[in-house]
């Protein structure tokens, strides 16, 4: 299975949950709560996944109105402490998975 990786599609801050959600597409791999992701050069640490309303899946990959494949998509919630970057500066950006020594 490939290491985790998503292109970001959006970013925000919930106002329920501390941290960053990001909503992604092209996820390669699967992700992981505990695991150590880099974007934009700042790591994070994933602390919930999305599922998808239809078919309760972390990663999907069919559109849920026509059931035809699409890319793979999917959400994380990631500790975020980097005040710098502005969510929506991520769109478009790569997250991936980063093995910290």
């Amino acid at each position: 299975m490939p290491k985790f990786r998503g292109l970001i599609e959006d970013a925000l801050h919930l106002p329920t949950k501390p941290g960053l959600a990001l909503m992604l597409t092209h996820i390669e791999g699967l992700p992981v709560v505990g695991m150590t992701i880099y974007v934009a050069g700042v790591f994070g640490t994933i602390k919930e996944l999305g599922r998808n309303s239809t078919d309760r899946q972390v990663v999907s990959s069919r559109d849920c109105l026509t059931g035809r494949p699409c890319a793979s998509y999917g959400s994380i919630l990631v500790e975020w402490n980097e005040g710098k970057l502005v969510p929506k500066d991520l769109c478009q950006m790569w997250v991936q998975e980063e093995v910290v020594n």
